[in-house]
């Protein structure tokens, strides 16, 4: 291993042990930094984060997930879409969650297609504001979807009017 290999991962091993400090500043910059360099072995303990009290090292842990390609780390998309599918997280966790899937990009595609079936309004509306973002690689799958006999799926009619008449 080279020198500049072993500082590297010295310096990962350090970040992964300062996720576990007490501080949730110093969380924070530790899964900014491993999302930033894309250090694989921190997963485990990102995901552990999701669990934090502290909004600021939640999103700033779903953001460092998302710095993560889905072929590496398989479990990161499902984990995203469940918080996305979460009634209970707020917007600021739901708009980082999208924000974290887009940058994943086309692996995280067919997972927020599927998340368009949900039941929940606003989880369809997040999915398809994260293939959106995503953009030329979703549109395939997009066309894909248009062309089968399930578009009720994207918004059921009766939730449509629900929908107007409750902004009205």
């Amino acid at each position: 291993m080279s020198n500049a290999s072993q500082i590297q991962k010295q310096q990962i091993e350090r970040l992964i042990k300062d996720l576990q400090n007490q501080s949730p500043e110093i969380r924070l910059a530790a899964a900014e930094t491993l999302g930033e360099i894309g250090a694989e072995t921190a997963v485990p303990i990102l995901h552990q984060l999701l669990e934090s009290e502290s909004k600021e090292v939640r999103v700033n842990t779903i953001l460092a997930l998302g710095a993560f390609s889905a072929g590496g780390t398989p479990n990161i998309v499902p984990t995203l879409i469940g918080i996305l599918q979460d009634p209970s997280q707020d917007e600021d966790i739901c708009r980082s969650t999208v924000e974290a899937l887009a940058s994943i990009g086309q692996d995280a595609v067919l997972a927020l297609v599927h998340t368009l079936r949900s039941k929940t309004l606003s989880t369809r509306g997040y999915a398809a504001v994260g293939l959106g973002i995503i953009g030329k690689d979703a549109v395939p799958v997009l066309i894909k979807l248009l062309n089968t006999t399930a578009i009720s799926i994207i918004a059921p009619k009766k939730t449509l009017n629900q929908s107007v008449s409750t902004s009205v």
